[in-house]
């Protein structure tokens, strides 16, 4: 089952068990924006004094009070400092609070700044200007609150960064998120969402499924998706394999824990550690095409791209300056299994590997959140010391079987 089909099926699930609820709650919200759109026109912004806007006063009628507190359930943006608005009110220094040198220190001058970024994030939200959104001085949670507010059915009222990077990871469109603005991701997370065709879904609905319990929460707080997130982000370093000797050292077992998983869990896990590793690759690749000679490459891995193709039999494809084809498999595992290299290749991968032996590789990635060491293995090494029936490569076995010889 493709993750498409399976994110509509927990959807469906997920509304048909609390549809009238649902239905219920989210009338309630859209007539909030409706008094809040009613109350706050472009024009009502533009005179707004201090306390019209602020927080802090006491003013539970204020701007950002309805932002951050009677709209909360059109998305949350608690957390941060009440410097996410430029200006507050401080009841504990009993004065205006001015975020510096972002703004002028001059509260009313940098009301003035305020007002006029917020009137340009309406219209370039109208216009789905994701660039002009990107580049506004407002704070991004608070802009992004915004550009929902005043369209509620044109992006998703989602606005962590790190839970749209997550959710990013999760639904396998993961490459490219380190270099983008959030506006950009929540933008390729919009356009994902309308993929998924979900009926009667609205933008409001599917937050609300996300961070419901039978939705995707617990995904959110995945263990394995914070590693991906907070991987090793340095530079990778390649190494070419000229025998099966090289890929060994002494390990000391000391200490070690095991960690039991279900199948599932363990299936899931694997498959994120490969993500990751195809990520990394992607970028000293990309970072790299001068270095390596190559004129044209293909990332066959690189999910929801014009180059995607499960059927390929490699992940990479590139051609260098002399003409030659390259065929790349990336193979990761999350452990520092130092004393083992296990990894097992489709009847498709060995196909394509055997009928290019001498320029096929593989980029065996160990330790993928934490290393930077890439181990590149020539075919010509391990082809024909493949398991029977199975085409799972255990180098460490092989080494020892060598060592009989």
């Amino acid at each position: 089952m493709s993750e498409i089909e399976i994110i509509r099926k927990r959807y469906n699930a997920w509304f048909n068990d609390n549809k009238k609820d649902i239905i219920n709650k989210e009338k309630e919200i859209n007539k909030l924006i409706d008094i809040f759109l009613k109350k706050y026109t472009q024009t009502r912004i533009l005179n707004m004094e201090i306390d019209d806007y602020v927080e802090g006063k006491s003013n539970y009628d204020s701007f950002c009070y309805w932002i951050e507190n009677k709209l909360k359930e059109a998305g949350d943006i608690h957390g941060a400092t009440a410097y996410k608005f430029g200006i507050f009110y401080s009841k504990k220094n009993k004065k205006y609070e001015v975020q510096v040198p972002k703004y002028n220190s001059n509260y009313n001058l940098a009301l003035d700044e305020i007002k006029k970024e917020i009137i340009n994030v309406i219209n370039a939200s109208n216009m789905h200007d994701i660039d002009a959104i990107a580049n506004s001085k407002l704070s991004n949670m608070f802009k992004n609150k915004i550009s929902y507010l005043y369209n509620r059915y044109d992006y998703l009222p989602i606005y962590s960064d790190d839970d749209i990077k997550k959710l990013l990871i999760i639904f396998e469109l993961s490459h490219g998120i380190k270099h983008e603005s959030i506006e950009r991701k929540k933008d390729r997370l919009f356009r994902f969402y309308k993929q998924l065709n979900l009926p009667s879904c609205s933008p409001w609905r599917f937050m609300h499924f996300i961070y419901n319990p039978d939705g995707y929460r617990h995904e959110l707080r995945d263990e394995d998706v914070n590693d991906f997130l907070k991987a090793n982000s340095s530079k990778l370093a390649i190494y070419t394999m000229n025998n099966i000797e090289d890929l060994f050292v002494d390990r000391d077992y000391s200490g070690r824990k095991s960690v039991y998983k279900t199948d599932l869990d363990k299936e899931k896990s694997n498959k994120l550690a490969g993500e990751k590793g195809e990520d990394r690759v992607i970028e000293y690749f990309e970072a790299n095409k001068k270095k390596l000679d190559i004129i044209d490459i293909k990332y066959y891995c690189k999910q929801h791209s014009p180059d995607a193709n499960d059927l390929a039999g490699c992940d990479i494809e590139y051609i260098t300056s002399d003409g030659k084809h390259w065929f790349v498999e990336v193979k990761s595992t999350k452990s520092n299994h130092i004393e083992k290299q296990l990894f097992y290749m489709s009847d498709i991968e060995y196909n394509k590997m055997k009928e290019n032996v001498d320029n096929y590789y593989i980029l065996y990635f160990n330790n993928v959140y934490k290393g930077n060491v890439v181990k590149l293995i020539p075919a010509r090494l391990i082809l024909g010391k493949e398991h029977p029936v199975k085409y799972t490569f255990n180098l460490q076995e092989i080494k020892e079987k060598n060592n009989n010889i």
